[in-house]
């Protein structure tokens, strides 16, 4: 693995990193284009110049909603050339989500494609106010002739500059634009290839969006090493295949859920285990892995190490598991990764948990974000000062409950809120009522996860209470359909003669969950 000039801090020396140890060896990927790092370099800067010749000044918000595409990681390396902040916004939100993220991030730009428009209910109505740039074709060429530019000079980029918002779901519903800063993003693309052994002849195949911080470091990772990155939106498991034979890659990153479709392809015969021969490093990261998962994939991939991870929004990376240890405990989340101090903190008391004892994770060290964007409440709730020493700086309260057993490694137990994790996006229940709530003849909602252990996921259950009128559960699930974006949709819809609650008056989840596993 290269080793890191200590200069290269920032997005930018990063690009110039990549372009310097790849130059056309090596670059970035999707379905017939590609191009090499000295030619992303060489268009990025060109974007830059342009945004900058826009009047884009550093610190500006510039969004980008695209597919994924070689175009996109263009976009996210010359929005930071321009010293501007990148807002990668998830492909598969709708024009709700996305409007909330444009308005609260205030964007001045926004780079799309005449198909992301297309996937939009009212793409005009969603985009008012923000400049669009547009890729892709139809006479829609702008993306390319800005990144042609060839006059402006750039500003300055500083390791202490914000770099992206990436948008989480908050526990109000409303999604917050974490900040990360550009040290922080390239220490953790290089922190996260040291302890996965990746190097220059790696081929990473990126199908997480961008706007996942899990999805991003892949880009990340490939830059650093001056490696390939294969960009790919996958849509059943032989596609998954196809794109490893054709990309001959040997990194993939996926959440619960793909591992789950992977092993069950793999068992039933429906993939052949030699079309992901040439992957050598799996990674997986979103949720709990289900142990007959790693133990098929261990079985079908034996040269291949399984890297079970958690992460958080909030801290980019925090813990790994060596596939080594794998097999003698395969439910656990691992250690911290280098630089990162992990605690298990009682949520009642604020004493350090005992090995056993279920507790908050709290994140020090390394990869902390600077907060929530225009949210100082939500930022000094879960960004405080270090519980137990003084000089230990700002960490992070992920909101997760843990434990861990005699030798350190921790076990995922539960969320501390109502968020949940399903294929590895967060979700706010709140968010989905709100959808439901909005249909005809809905008087009450309350949507709840419960474990699905066949799709190696959470399943998303809404219970309604309504009009009885054998129309109704279509009518939410259309609703659903249309306004939220597919990981959101419930996939299942109980009709309920009422709702429990609990004594403040609000529904009482733990109590549906109960009774939807009680069959009741």
């Amino acid at each position: 693995m290269p080793v890191m000039p200590p200069s290269v801090r920032t997005l930018p020396a990063l690009l110039d990193h990549a372009a310097a140890v790849a130059g056309a060896r090596a670059g970035a990927a999707c379905g017939d284009e590609r191009l090499g790092w000295e030619e992303v370099r060489a268009r990025a800067h060109g974007f830059a110049r342009a945004l900058v010749a826009a009047g884009i000044d550093p610190g500006d918000r510039i969004a980008t909603y695209l597919e994924p595409s070689v175009d996109a990681v263009v976009a996210l390396f010359g929005i930071a050339c321009a010293g501007a902040v990148a807002v990668p916004i998830q492909g598969k939100l709708r024009d709700a989500q996305v409007a909330h993220v444009l308005a609260d991030s205030g964007a001045k730009l926004v780079v799309t494609s005449p198909d992301k428009e297309a996937y939009l209910h009212a793409a005009e109505r969603t985009f008012a106010g923000v400049t669009r740039v547009r890729t892709g074709g139809g006479g829609s060429e702008r993306f390319a002739e800005w990144c042609a530019a060839e006059d402006g000079v750039l500003p300055e980029v500083g390791e202490d500059d914000l770099a992206v918002l990436l948008y989480t779901s908050g526990s109000t519903g409303r999604a917050k634009g974490v900040m990360q800063d550009q040290r922080n993003l390239v220490l953790g693309a290089e922190i996260v290839c040291g302890y996965l052994g990746l190097d220059p002849a790696d081929r990473i195949l990126a199908v997480l969006p961008l706007g996942f911080d899990y999805g991003l470091n892949q880009v990340l990772d490939a830059a650093w090493l001056g490696a390939e990155v294969a960009l790919h939106a996958h849509l059943t498991v032989h596609d998954l295949a196809a794109a490893v034979e054709r990309h001959r890659a040997t990194v993939l990153a996926g959440v619960p859920s793909l591992w789950a479709q992977v092993a069950a392809a793999l068992v039933e015969g429906k993939v052949d285990r030699a079309r992901l021969a040439s992957l050598r490093v799996l990674t997986s990261s979103g949720g709990r892995l289900y142990e007959r998962d790693v133990a098929t994939l261990r079985a079908a991939l034996p040269h291949a190490g399984l890297f079970s991870m958690y992460g958080l929004t909030e801290a980019f990376r925090s813990s790994y598991l060596p596939p080594s240890e794998l097999a003698r405990r395969p439910r656990s989340i691992g250690k911290a990764i280098p630089g990162v101090e992990l605690l298990v903190v009682d949520p009642a008391s604020g004493r350090r948990c005992a090995p056993g004892e279920v507790g908050e994770l709290v994140h020090a060290g390394a990869l902390v974000a600077r907060g929530y964007w225009n949210d100082p409440a939500a930022t000094a709730a879960r960004f405080r000062p270090h519980p137990f020493r003084p000089d230990g700086g700002t960490v992070v309260f992920s909101g997760d409950l843990v434990r861990t057993d005699d030798e350190g490694f921790l076990y995922f137990v539960a969320r501390a809120d109502a968020q949940l994790k399903v294929a590895g996006h967060r979700v706010s229940p709140e968010e989905v009522e709100l959808v439901i709530h909005a249909v005809p003849g809905v008087r009450a909602a309350v949507v709840v996860g419960l474990d699905d252990a066949a799709r190696a996921d959470t399943r998303l259950v809404a219970c309604v209470v309504g009009d009885h009128d054998g129309d109704l559960c279509e009518r939410v699930r259309a609703a659903c359909r249309r306004a939220l974006p597919p990981y959101m949709v419930p996939v299942e819809i109980r009709l309920l003669p009422s709702i429990p609650l609990n004594a403040n008056g609000k529904p009482d989840r733990a109590a549906v969950v109960r009774a939807l596993r009680e069959g009741a």
